[in-house]
């Protein structure tokens, strides 16, 4: 009976990662088709469209987590000799925690809980209503049309919360440490930091973003447009897509973590 049922869940994990494979491949054929067609007009309005959803409108909540971060961090700083050995000690422990691990996870969560599921639900609204049915008697690919853009803007849309959320954590650290007076230099910190963070963690953080925003548009489009016609289906369509990315989410920010840094 174990055994059937581990065999059973297999099989369902094989054909649901074969069928995301599909997608991206149909995700990423319908790009390329459209940079030598005369629908990339619309393409580009949907796709800044989606930005402006979740790269722009996302400003506010990522400043406001990456602000407490970075304060909390601060205030959590036993300042037992102040000096620049706390000063070195700390700067590593910023760059090594927020800036290495915290800072995209903590954007792909903010996505996933803000855009992820609202992508998910409103494809999911959009196939019940009939709207791909109607395209393609319009002659418009409902892939092109619809998810195409979500997808690609995913990617972009979180490096730019990883650009806010870089920016907020060191200012509210650089103002909470310089308003205690500690004896340590806030301005020494800052530069402690920056000396810290090379290319090579640049880039991690940046492909660790971009790998978050694919999961992310990749699994919301997929539990929309496979979402059954009933309206019951959209909140465990939108659970199971949450559920499922954050955990992609983060066992790739750990393997890429562990096959950089170890």
């Amino acid at each position: 009976m174990m055994l059937e049922a581990i065999g059973r869940h297999t099989l369902q994990a094989l054909k649901r990662s074969g069928d995301m494979l599909g997608l991206l491949a149909l995700l990423v054929s319908s790009r390329l088709s459209v940079a030598h067609s005369s629908r990339r007009l619309v393409f580009y309005k949907l796709y800044r469209l989606q930005i402006y959803y979740t790269g722009i409108q996302g400003f506010y909540v990522t400043a406001v987590v990456a602000t407490l971060i970075g304060s909390l961090l601060v205030f959590r700083l036993p300042v037992i000799s102040p000096g620049e050995q706390t000063v070195t000690v700390f700067a590593e422990l910023f760059v090594v925690v927020v800036i290495r691990e915290l800072a995209p996870i903590m954007c792909a969560l903010i996505a996933i809980v803000r855009s992820g599921t609202a992508v998910t639900a409103k494809i999911g609204y959009l196939k019940m209503s009939g709207e791909f049915d109607i395209a393609k008697t319009l002659g418009i690919d409902p892939v092109h049309l619809f998810l195409v853009p979500v997808f690609f803007a995913f990617p972009i849309s979180m490096l730019m919360m990883l650009i806010y959320f870089l920016f907020f954590s060191m200012t509210s650290a650089f103002i909470t440490l310089w308003l205690q007076d500690s004896g340590i230099g806030a301005a020494l910190l800052i530069d402690n930091i920056l000396e810290r963070v090379q290319l090579n963690e640049i880039l991690v953080i940046v492909i660790k973003s971009i790998a978050s925003g694919l999961i992310i548009g990749l699994y919301a489009i997929h539990y929309g447009a496979t979402m059954e016609a009933r309206l019951t289906n959209v909140v465990r369509g939108m659970s199971i897509a949450t559920t499922r990315a954050l955990v992609l989410v983060l066992f790739i920010n750990i393997m890429i973590s562990i096959l950089v840094y170890r």
